[in-house]
């Protein structure tokens, strides 16, 4: 018994150790680390939304490497992965991110989306999710605005659900909200031109964008006047630039910048696709202190990950 009941108390200390390395890590606010990446659109089975093409597959199987290399080479604590879509994640990436990560779960982009959203993964559970529209149209104006931006598509291709993960610690609370805004910039210049989409999308406060971005901007303004620590990160579909400086909407939080250059996003032009040289993947947040935001190389998505430290 005496063999038996030494393992047994290895197996106690090693547990502790193991709990409260994973504590350290993302219960106690130090050395935390997040990363962000936007893998665009991966494509999924046939048969269940979108046709697969060969060169679709082949950036599937790349993505999915890129993905358990993320995990195995940069440890993140938690790993927001945008424009997901579950069905296109290999066994071996589900296999790898069982191993790491307890908690996991996938958030349609709003409840029209039947294919893409955020796939969310944490070291530890979170203590309350938050969800609620994050609503692209004036309330006063819905039926008539709704009509105009969205009569060439069956579906609502600009509603997004606001998300927010509240984690609790031992300095405190802190929310971790992705961020994937819509991108109406093509049927804007369908609508109006290249010269006058291009004016409204960074002057014009009424397109969808803009009020989206607004309402995100009342979200996350209420969050840091509750006094939580938080960060926002992911895919605002706007240049750093026109965030901090022509829309003043951020200035009351930290800005994370670290000169990123470019994180990706393409337009296509004939059958090319063309990657943007626009930073359009950010990090903000309250309360956080001595935080690096850097881009990471991994490429097989039109957008570079982003990492967060503090």
């Amino acid at each position: 018994m005496g063999d038996n009941d030494d393992s047994f108390k290895s197996m106690k200390i090693v547990l502790i150790l193991l709990s409260f390395n994973l504590c350290l890590s993302v219960c106690h606010g130090s050395g935390l680390k997040s990363i962000w990446w936007n893998v665009a659109r991966l494509a999924v089975p046939i048969g269940e939304s979108l046709p697969q093409t060969s060169e679709e597959i082949e950036r599937n199987s790349e993505v999915n490497r890129e993905l358990i290399s993320i995990i195995s080479n940069e440890n993140p604590d938690v790993l927001m992965i945008g424009e997901a879509v579950p069905t296109a994640f290999s066994e071996s990436f589900k296999a790898k991110a069982r191993e790491v990560y307890p908690y996991q779960q996938f958030f349609r982009y709003n409840p029209s989306d039947k294919v893409f959203g955020f796939y969310i993964l944490a070291k530890v559970p979170p203590k309350n999710i938050v969800k609620q529209p994050l609503h692209w149209f004036p309330l006063n104006l819905e039926a008539e605005y709704k009509d105009k931006w969205l009569s060439p598509f069956p579906d609502d291709p600009h509603s997004r659900d606001y998300i927010q993960l509240d984690f609790e610690t031992n300095e405190g609370n802190l929310s971790v909200v992705p961020i994937h805004l819509m991108m109406p910039w093509v049927q804007m210049i369908d609508q109006k031109g290249v010269l006058k989409a291009s004016f409204a999308m960074f002057y014009d406060a009424s397109h969808p964008q803009m009020i989206q971005l607004q309402n995100l901007i009342k979200k996350l303004r209420d969050l840091k006047n509750s006094g939580v620590s938080f960060f926002a990160m992911g895919d605002f579909n706007f240049p750093k630039k026109v965030l901090s400086q022509r829309t003043m909407g951020f200035f009351f939080l930290s800005t994370f910048f670290d000169e990123l250059g470019s994180t990706g996003g393409t337009f296509k032009v004939t059958k090319y696709q063309i990657r943007t040289p626009l930073d359009l993947d950010q990090a903000y947040g309250s309360g956080i202190e001595n935080a690096v935001l850097r881009r990471l190389s991994y490429s097989h998505s039109d957008h570079f990950p982003i990492q967060l430290t503090f």
